[in-house]
């Protein structure tokens, strides 16, 4: 059974761009810029990987083959380290 279904019959299953289209207008809709689906997995990774979550773990929770994919969001964790850092301790 589908996980996500349109809101007016036949309630087809929701597409992956009708799920994009739907988050993108509730960003909108709340004043929130350049909501999307990807933002909330890209978000998930790193706070887990600031948080300590050892990079395997996060790869996995990803679902990526290749560790150097994972790499791209350890960079992005790693600039919220120097720049927390800035803001608090210097």
């Amino acid at each position: 059974a589908p996980l996500f279904v349109t809101c007016r019959k036949p309630y087809n299953r929701l597409t992956k761009s009708g799920i994009q289209v739907s988050v993108r207008e509730l960003g909108k809709l709340l004043g929130i810029p350049e909501v999307h689906p990807h933002r909330f997995r890209r978000t998930a990774a790193t706070l887990a990987l600031n948080r300590g979550m050892p990079i395997e773990q996060v790869q996995k929770m990803l679902g990526h083959n290749n560790i150097e994919t994972t790499l791209i969001y350890a960079q992005a964790a790693q600039e919220n380290v120097k720049a927390n850092h800035k803001k608090y301790v210097i």
